[in-house]
């Protein structure tokens, strides 16, 4: 939610600027002021269009995991110690099923992370 709220703040900062305003006191920016210029305008419009795609991203990834619909782990960093328990998931033969309901995450992102990892399974794939 943390990741949400930030990038609903760095939106709005940037909306402010789109239209001219000052976004700690709300004032007009000068005439002269470099997010005045037409090229910067355009550019902070882009700019607040792609955080609007990813706020509604984020909101929708939320409303998923609270419903259930997604794992709660979905699109957090891996960390070194979830690595670790990953790899020795692995090597002890659990499946990517398995390892995806310990991890809380889903089966594609446990088979993406084994092989960013370099991990083979006997055979040459993963299962």
């Amino acid at each position: 939610m943390d990741d949400l709220r930030d990038l609903e703040r760095a939106r709005d900062r940037i909306k402010q600027l789109s239209e001219g305003l000052d976004p700690d006191t709300g004032e007009l920016l000068a005439s002269d002021h470099v997010c005045q210029r037409a090229e910067t305008v355009r550019a902070l419009f882009r700019a607040v269009a792609a955080l609007d795609l990813m706020v509604r991203r984020e909101r929708g990834l939320e409303i998923k995991k609270q419903t259930g619909q997604l794992p709660a782990n979905t699109g957090k960093s891996w960390d070194a110690e979830e690595d670790q328990n990953l790899l020795a998931a692995l090597k002890a033969g659990r499946t990517l099923d398995q390892i995806a309901l310990d991890h809380q995450r889903t089966t594609e992102a446990v088979r993406l992370r084994a092989e960013r990892l370099g991990w083979q399974a006997a055979g040459g794939g993963i299962r």
